[in-house]
């Protein structure tokens, strides 16, 4: 097997942010945990003659998947 690309376990987490309107709203604290799992777990090996197809719906996480590899 001549493995020309491994991904393992890859996960990307996007923060989310407060509106314009909550950051100047008293009271309101930052939540560190609250976030996006665009990409969560994902792992595959390419190798030497193959084809890899990352396929899926509107936001699920395909551009993120190539950007981190």
């Amino acid at each position: 097997m001549d493995v020309l690309l491994e991904a393992r376990n890859l996960r990307k987490y996007f923060p989310i942010k407060k509106s314009f309107r909550q950051l100047f709203k008293s009271g309101v604290e930052q939540r560190p945990d609250l976030v996006v799992k665009a990409v969560d777990d994902v792992s595959f090996i390419l190798e030497r003659g193959k084809v890899l197809v990352v396929a899926g719906a509107s936001g699920s996480g395909k551009t993120t998947v190539a950007k981190r590899t």
